[in-house]
């Protein structure tokens, strides 16, 4: 019997910018803080543009170092 295993997820390091309110919210968000992340590189540079995360722990802020599933 062989089971299939799903593929490890890959985590990438970010920069906390700012926050982001919506207007409007996906049903199961309510109350999930959003916030604007910085990717960055494997040296700490900004990489690329900066992307929108539930931060479903609502503890990071604005300038704290995160990382994200991607």
């Amino acid at each position: 019997m062989r089971v299939d295993v799903a593929e490890p997820a890959l985590l990438l390091l970010g920069r906390v910018v700012g926050t982001v309110v919506p207007c409007v919210v996906y049903e199961g968000l309510d109350g999930v803080p959003m916030l604007l992340v910085q990717p960055l590189d494997k040296h700490g540079a900004p990489k690329g543009g900066t992307l929108v995360a539930a931060d479903s722990t609502r503890m990071a802020g604005p300038g704290e170092l995160v990382y994200y599933e991607g």
